[in-house]
C-alpha cells in the first residue's frame, strides 16, 4: 500500500469506472459554469480488498459557490 491510516493499516485501493466520472461531470457543468458546488454520493463493492465504485447518485441538493447540501436525505 501506497498511503495508510495513522495506526498504520494500509488504505484499500478505490476504482471509479471513467464512464461514472464522465457522467458526474455532464451532471456538474451546469452548476460548475454558474459557480455552483455539486455532490454526488459513490456506491459500491468491496472485493479482493479493494473498493470498485458501481453507482452514482446525484440527490436533489441546493448549493453555493462554497457549500452544497442535500435535500430530503
Amino acid at each position: 500500500a501506497k498511503y495508510f491510516l495513522e495506526n498504520g493499516s494500509p488504505l484499500r485501493p478505490v476504482h471509479i469506472p471513467h464512464v461514472i466520472i464522465a457522467r458526474f461531470m455532464e451532471l456538474a457543468i451546469g452548476n460548475t459554469k454558474k459557480n455552483l458546488e455539486t455532490c454526488g454520493v459513490l456506491a459500491g463493492k468491496l472485493s479482493h480488498d479493494a473498493f470498485t465504485i458501481t453507482t452514482l447518485i446525484v440527490p436533489k441538493q441546493t448549493s453555493t459557490s462554497d457549500t452544497v447540501a442535500m435535500l430530503n436525505e
